[in-house]
């Protein structure tokens, strides 16, 4: 795809999905070709030179692959490029991207693969606005292959799919050394609402305690912003215990059990800031062991832990 000139006497060359990180290249008609050889120049240039290149294919899957993977109905397929041990497909499809997430993750785990825990760039808590990494880790066993799946809505055009096929073992998100228990086996990863900005602010904890904590921008009043945390929670399997509002302040008690089946109390509160209309301090915090506290009890140091 062309658009017109951005600069005098330059064009600009353009293919893809702009808000899913598709190149803009700039350059004079005739520099078509050598926008081809740039790129390959790019895509070559930061792989090890004692390595097989990078191979891309146009319109079409590796084949064989190791490992049957399905395509969601009318998906096209843009391309792949292989680099070592490691295959990204990239597909055009026309359902949204959160169908499209649900399909692989029905589709895989029926198939026998499990999801990883939360290793996509964030580990546990409040997650930021602004999103980084895969959205979805599957595992074919400890050891991988692994399949990261990451799905972007863009307007006026088809979901932008990128699917990372990764048979190293050496370096696989599957392997039993990122699978230590940490905040990420315990905290689930917590989104914002739609429109809101999150911003976290610390956390972590060790042993028997972890805690998340983030500031959160948004138009949604306290009890509508409770209740898009706790829905997560649920999601995650956390049992609601009780809840309640107090002034500025929305709280809620939790139980769950981690993978080992270990028995858990969590809390969530949202506190309003009175000073600033529209602004949200956040803190989950999930504790094991003896309860040495009241039941149902809370204190407004846990907002600053």
């Amino acid at each position: 795809m062309r658009y017109p000139a951005s600069r005098k006497g330059r064009a600009v060359f353009y293919a893809g999905n702009y808000s899913s990180g598709s190149p803009i290249i700039e350059g004079a008609d005739e520099d078509r070709d050598g926008a081809m050889t740039l790129l390959l120049r790019l895509v070559g240039g930061s792989f090890p030179p004692d390595e097989s290149p990078p191979r891309l294919l146009v319109g079409r899957l590796p084949e064989p692959l190791p490992v049957e993977l399905p395509l969601p109905d009318g998906a096209r397929v843009v391309g792949s490029q292989l680099r070592g041990r490691v295959a990204t497909m990239i597909l055009d499809v026309d359902s949204p991207a959160q169908q499209v997430l649900d399909f692989y993750r029905d589709r895989l785990l029926a198939a026998g693969w499990t999801e990883a825990g939360q290793h996509t760039g964030w580990h546990g808590g409040f997650t930021p606005s602004a999103h980084f990494g895969p959205d979805l880790i599957l595992c074919r066993g400890p050891r991988g292959p692994s399949l990261s799946v990451q799905a972007t809505d863009v307007a006026g055009a088809p979901t932008d799919v990128r699917l990372n096929l990764n048979i190293d073992t050496r370096q696989s998100p599957c392997a039993a050394h990122f699978r230590q228990r940490g905040v990420n086996e315990v905290l689930p990863n917590l989104t914002p609402p739609a429109g809101a900005q999150q911003m976290p602010r610390g956390g972590g904890g060790g042993g028997n305690s972890w805690h998340s904590n983030a500031t959160l921008a948004s138009t949604l009043d306290l009890a509508a912003i409770a209740a898009h945390y706790a829905h997560q929670l649920r999601a995650a399997n956390w049992t609601p215990k009780g809840e309640g509002t107090s002034g500025p302040v929305a709280w809620s008690s939790w139980s769950f059990k981690d993978e080992s089946g270990e028995d858990w109390r969590g809390l969530l509160f949202v506190l309003r800031r009175p000073e600033a209309e529209g602004q949200y301090v956040l803190n989950l915090r999930a504790d094991s062991g003896p309860d040495d506290g009241p039941s149902g009890s809370w204190s407004s140091a846990l907002l600053s832990s």
